[in-house]
């Protein structure tokens, strides 16, 4: 079960992988923009969350942001919404029209 819940391709991505919390807190933190994750003000609550995790508690985080410029995104967006095209049977055009 998903203690912690993102609405975001990326940290969704990342949370749903099977990596410890230890790798992917820091990797969800690479994803948020440096203005708001390396806030000192943010610790805390990166604290907090891994602390709930490892409590059994359930932390549910909500979010959205459409562009998927940062480093897992540039990486795996693309591949991962052809993906799902094809899995959905959702004709991809082929012309640039």
């Amino acid at each position: 079960m998903s203690l912690l819940k993102v609405v975001s391709y990326e940290l969704n991505k990342i949370w749903e992988s099977d990596l410890s919390l230890d790798k992917k807190l820091p990797m969800i933190r690479n994803e948020i923009y440096p203005a708001w994750s390396e806030a000192e003000e943010l610790n805390p609550f990166f604290d907090f969350v891994k602390e709930a995790n490892v409590s059994g508690k359930r932390v549910d985080l909500t979010g959205f942001d459409c562009k998927h410029d940062l480093p897992y995104g540039q990486k795996n967006y693309i591949f991962d919404f052809h993906s799902f095209l094809v899995k959905m049977k959702i004709q991809i055009a082929e012309s640039s029209e």
